[in-house]
């Protein structure tokens, strides 16, 4: 929605627990942390957010290393107060997340889809 997007838009930094909400906030180029502890108390890994690095649709994200990911309370302080105070750290980190996640930002998207769907119905219309 469009209330969404101005939050993240006036976001001084985004944190999420893998989470596609930093796809719209890398997008707008706000630093992004995701975190990757439990908390205070240590989980088994069926209940600890550690099993969420495991889901392919968050693979990119996590391997263009676009969005920080402190493994402790003092390793979030220390990186959002960095984020705070330069918010142009790890911007080149973010600039990959984008072209890997989200593609050229060039206003032919649409075109993209449209030319990815003919071929591929296409190529499905040859076998039947």
């Amino acid at each position: 929605s469009g209330e969404f997007m101005n939050i993240m838009r006036h976001a001084d930094a985004v944190m999420a627990i893998y989470s596609t909400a930093v796809i719209p906030a890398a997008a707008l180029n706000r630093p992004l942390l995701t975190l990757g502890f439990d908390g205070y108390k240590k989980r088994p890994l069926r209940r600890s957010v550690k099993r969420f690095q495991r889901r392919e649709h968050f693979k990119d994200v996590i391997e263009s290393g676009g969005q920080a990911n402190p493994k402790s309370f003092q390793e979030l302080k220390a990186k959002l107060l960095e984020y705070l105070e330069r918010p142009e750290t790890d911007e080149e980190k973010r600039e990959l997340l984008r072209k890997r996640v989200l593609g050229p930002f060039d206003g032919k998207v649409s075109e993209r889809i449209y030319n990815a769907l003919m071929t591929r119905l296409s190529a499905t219309h040859r076998l039947l």
